[in-house]
């Protein structure tokens, strides 16, 4: 029997999941959707993380992009998210 940390495990996880053109296609996303929130969104955006599989090593050929982030407090969250989806399908065509 094999016992691993979970540090091993992802490691050895992210061999299997992710060969190198999954991964810069990945980040090529990542700093798109990163680039557009601080630049597009009109808000000021204080921290954007990775969330899901992709931050847990835990990814996937059919993994998604999962981000969250955070504005000031006083902001209304349905605001901000109609904003962000009016501003996306505006310079990307797609809703989200």
């Amino acid at each position: 029997m094999v016992n691993l940390n979970e540090n091993r495990l992802k490691q050895l996880l992210g061999n299997i999941n992710q060969n190198p053109q999954m991964k810069d296609q990945y980040e090529s996303k990542w700093h798109s959707v990163v680039h557009f929130l601080h630049n597009n969104v009109g808000y000021k955006i204080a921290k954007v993380a990775k969330a899901g599989s992709q931050a847990k090593h835990t990814e996937s050929r059919n993994s998604d992009l999962d981000i969250i982030f955070s504005t000031s407090p006083n902001q209304n969250v349905n605001n901000v998210l109609n904003t962000i989806q009016d501003k996306a399908k505006k310079n990307y065509g797609k809703e989200l």
